[in-house]
C-alpha cells in the first residue's frame, strides 16, 4: 500500500451523498490523481491518502517502447 501526501489542486468530482471524489494532488511537484471515499475535500487542501496505483495498459506500453 503507498503513501500519498500533498496539496489538493483540483476537484474534478464529488459526490457529498457518498463521500466519493476524484481530484488531483501536487505530491512535492508531481500532480497525481486521486479517487476513492473520503469524505469531503476541498482545493488547497492538505491530504495524507493511502492505497493502490492503477497504472493504465497504455501508459506501461509506453515505458516499454521507450526502453527498447
Amino acid at each position: 500500500m503507498l503513501k500519498l501526501e500533498g496539496v489538493v489542486e483540483h476537484v474534478i468530482y464529488e459526490n457529498p451523498d457518498t463521500g466519493y471524489a476524484v481530484f488531483e494532488v501536487d505530491a512535492g511537484g508531481t500532480d497525481i490523481v486521486v479517487a476513492g471515499n473520503v469524505g469531503s475535500v476541498d482545493n488547497g487542501m492538505s491530504i495524507t491518502a493511502y492505497g493502490y496505483m492503477a497504472v493504465s495498459y497504455t501508459h506501461l506500453r509506453a515505458h516499454e517502447t521507450r526502453s527498447n
